[in-house]
């Protein structure tokens, strides 16, 4: 899936790629922001934390965002927390968090990969990935967070290819 920001200039892809033999998704992830590239690849989900994120951003371009299931948390981190301050909220699922102005995070259980995100009021998605050990040739390995403003279709759009790649990938 490639998830391209409004304004242009940013971009993330987390493309996956097969699995390895503990049954994670191998994951081809870049970041490309103002002329900087950053590249990951390596087993960061579990499936069942790849079939989440897909349906996660389906229900935030829907506006109806997904629990959590099969132990993917759903929660801020130390990278996402400044966009989205979590609080627990009243009936929801254990770990469900999000704040007065709709955020909902993913952290997964690699540590690698976490997101936040809402559905804004003019059918909008605002995003904000955070992607660990990122590597590009001019400064060796870094943490990268970017943020994303893109229509909600998009964002449904980019969640359905998510969950088509990962369908076509063969299981051992």
């Amino acid at each position: 899936m490639i998830l391209r920001d409004a304004e242009g200039g940013r971009t993330v892809e987390l493309r996956p790629t097969g699995y390895d033999a503990d049954d994670r998704v191998l994951v081809e992830a870049t970041v490309e922001d103002a002329g900087h590239r950053w590249e990951l690849a390596e087993p960061c989900l579990r499936a069942d934390e790849a079939d989440e994120l897909a349906g996660w951003l389906d229900g935030l371009a829907t506006g109806a965002p997904a629990a959590a299931q099969g132990g993917v948390e759903i929660a801020a981190d130390e990278y996402t927390a400044a966009a989205a301050p979590a609080r627990e909220t009243d009936g929801g699922a254990p770990g469900d968090t999000t704040d007065d102005g709709g955020w909902s995070s993913l952290a997964f259980s690699g540590g690698v990969l976490s997101l936040s995100g809402r559905r804004t009021g003019d059918d909008r998605v605002e995003l904000r990935i955070a992607i660990l050990g990122m590597r590009t040739s001019a400064t060796g390995t870094t943490d990268v967070v970017v943020g994303l403003d893109l229509a909600a279709d998009e964002a449904r759009a980019a969640a359905r290819d998510l969950a088509l790649e990962l369908a076509a990938l063969p299981r051992g």
